[in-house]
């Protein structure tokens, strides 16, 4: 049993364990990984469907709260207007498909989940879709309202042909998401080119910086970091104001939070617009 100091002059002989900001778990982010890492051990053969999130998955904020793409976590603004009235309109769709198509952190996945819960619609990825065999992609039209994310991404060409066939003998409304308008969207069948090449969309269009401001707030929220309106506002006058532009400020903070130990200030700002930029490099670089 390890004696404790009687006198202060005594403490001076214990060694503490002294830790170094970057060893300091102060957001549950080394706890996530290692949660990660351990999922094979975890996992049973009762339940060999079951995918344990990514470490950078984890949202704990959003385990707690419930549904992650409820209506009440989406930050609404007018840029998102003519999306709302389009797609909540799905009877004057021109053929029942619609494309809504906006950048990267623009909120447009959530918008669709939030269309598909309104309307009782099933969404599904092109990922999963492109596991699906073409038959059973066209009764999934058949089943009811159906939307497909990341539509543009050169996946399930098949399947979303059979769609589209589907639709035409009275399936849908299919809504299919994307970044750029489908008539740059990839495939590797030249007849659903075509299809994409006559598809209707609605944009999402480029935020205010209040918006901006609102978004980076909220993502901050969701992993229990403070952001202060004195600083996001800095953060994002600094930056590009576009959508892309969150991207990299969360890479920042979330940095400045596991490597250095610290909360967002004002002190740090050009600390976290320069990991900002080495992620927005990094990033061109794989591109």
């Amino acid at each position: 049993m390890t004696q404790r100091p009687r006198f202060p002059s005594e403490a001076a002989q214990y060694a503490l364990p002294l830790r170094e900001p970057s060893q300091l778990d102060l957001f549950g982010f080394a706890t996530a990984k290692s949660m990660s890492a351990a999922r094979p051990a975890l996992q049973s053969a009762f339940e060999p469907a079951f995918r344990y999130p990514e470490a950078s998955a984890v949202d704990v904020f959003l385990a707690l709260c419930g549904e992650p793409w409820a209506a009440e976590h989406f930050v609404g603004g007018d840029c998102y207007d003519d999306a709302r009235r389009v797609l909540w309109a799905p009877a004057e769709w021109p053929l029942s498909v619609m494309a809504l198509v906006g950048p990267r952190f623009s909120g447009k996945t959530h918008l669709a989940h939030m269309w598909a819960k309104d309307v009782g619609a099933q969404i599904v990825d092109t990922g999963s879709l492109a596991e699906m065999t073409p038959e059973q992609a066209a009764k999934l039209a058949f089943s009811g309202p159906l939307a497909i994310d990341n539509s543009d991404l050169g996946l399930a060409s098949i399947q979303l042909f059979s769609i589209f066939n589907a639709v035409r003998d009275g399936a849908g409304p299919v809504l299919l998401v994307g970044v750029a308008a489908p008539a740059g969207w990839r495939s590797d069948s030249p007849d659903l080119l075509s299809r994409f090449g006559g598809l209707s969309s609605v944009r999402i269009h480029e935020p205010d910086e209040n918006l901006l401001v609102r978004i980076l707030q909220n993502i901050c929220r969701k992993r229990f970091i403070r952001l202060s309106d004195t600083v996001a506002a800095s953060l994002i006058t600094r930056s590009d104001p576009q959508f892309e532009a969150l991207e990299g400020l969360q890479f920042g903070i979330e940095r400045l939070a596991t490597e250095d130990g610290l909360e967002p200030s004002l002190r740090v700002v050009e600390r976290i617009l320069n990991y900002a930029r080495m992620q927005g490099s990094g990033a061109a670089e794989k591109g």
